[in-house]
């Protein structure tokens, strides 16, 4: 049975920021508004020990911080002297930067707050380290293909791609991605993304800015004999029902002519290219 790790009181000050980190935005406490993070570390201090990693060569102990780094600003910000930490021994210079980057990706990929990018750009820092893709898996816990797929993204896809998908463009979700990574132009590959982009933004614009019920009318009923013609019938489409019924159709990869056909069925276009003309302005 494995023993427990031991925890040991640390001077802050001691502690070196880490040499990666698997997040790419630093936590700055002093943009949360209310300080609440702070100030419950003040009142109830560091519940979960961070982990360093003892470095040599110096004078008094000093460390590497490995995974913690939101915790140790928290405390920094409250004034803490000392912070609960689990110690690891130096390590060989050759295996210290690998061996820090899986801990900090494991443990950050375990709280489950990782952007898909900050996944891919920890998994290729781990090959780039010299970790094949089945050791990775093996030693993150993610299993082949999602390793596979979110580093094919980050090393295939144009600069500006991967730059709005660190950015959460609400465009840049992985399964399009990886449809992008087909294409081997990196200039088309913008191209497509932007196209997309455009499309997408078309449809959030037509179903924010619409009224909220859409009317059509049907055509009369067709009528014979000494029948009277019918008034005419119409029909209310809910928008929040389009935007629903795009956002399936778009999940389940369907043609770009069907989201067509839905904008010219409830009047957001009135033509769809190789299918039904503009109507003449002239006539």
């Amino acid at each position: 049975m494995e023993k427990p790790p031991i925890v040991s009181n640390v001077p802050v000050d001691s502690i070196q920021d880490p040499s990666w980190n698997s997040r790419t935005t630093k936590f700055d406490p002093t943009q949360d508004p209310d300080m609440s993070f702070v100030q419950s570390i003040k009142s109830e201090g560091i519940k979960q020990p961070i982990k360093i990693r003892a470095v040599g060569g110096t004078k008094e102990p000093t460390y590497r911080l490995v995974f913690g780094s939101r915790r140790l600003a928290g405390a920094r910000a409250a004034g803490l002297k000392e912070v609960p930490a689990i110690i690891e021994a130096e390590a060989p210079v050759n295996e210290a930067g690998v061996q820090d980057a899986i801990d900090n990706v494991i443990e950050n990929i375990g709280r489950r707050d990782l952007s898909t990018y900050e996944q891919a750009r920890a998994f290729a820092r781990l090959r780039d380290l010299g970790l094949k893709n089945d050791e990775v898996c093996k030693r993150v816990g993610v299993s082949k293909s999602y390793t596979s797929r979110l580093v094919a993204c980050y090393g295939m896809l144009a600069p500006a791609i991967v730059t709005a998908w660190s950015k959460n463009d609400p465009t840049a979700k992985v399964d399009y991605l990886v449809e992008l990574t087909k294409i081997e132009d990196k200039a088309e590959q913008v191209k497509a993304f932007e196209n997309r982009k455009a499309q997408l933004a078309a449809i959030e614009t037509a179903v924010n800015t619409g009224a909220d019920d859409i009317d059509e009318e049907e055509d009369e009923e067709e009528t014979s004999g000494t029948n009277k013609p019918g008034p005419k019938k119409s029909f209310t489409v809910k928008a929040d029902k389009v935007k629903a019924l795009k956002a399936a159709l778009k999940k389940a990869k369907a043609p770009n002519m069907t989201l067509q056909v839905i904008d010219y069925l409830i009047g957001k276009v009135d033509s769809i290219k190789g299918v039904i003309d503009a109507p003449d302005a002239n006539k």
